[in-house]
């Protein structure tokens, strides 16, 4: 079974606005869109994600942050 980047990007958007971060649920969203190349959005992705993971989050959240992210680095290398 494959990863789908875009269906976990988009639920991990979903749970930071259902716990009050929609500023950084659109930061994530504006990461998708605004990208031209996939690597670009996953660059995008990248660098939010790990900055996101500095705020006040919950450890579920945080897992799958970090789970996102180890998939956008084996992608990306």
């Amino acid at each position: 079974m494959s990863f789908d980047f875009y269906k976990e990007v988009h639920e991990i958007e979903v749970e930071l606005t259902r716990n009050g971060y929609s500023d950084l649920g659109q930061l994530i969203k504006d990461s998708v869109r605004q990208g031209s190349t996939g690597t670009e959005i996953f660059m995008a992705l990248r660098y939010n994600l790990k900055n996101i993971k500095n705020h006040n989050l919950n450890e579920k959240l945080l897992n799958r942050i970090d789970v996102l992210i180890k998939y956008i680095d084996k992608s990306l290398n």
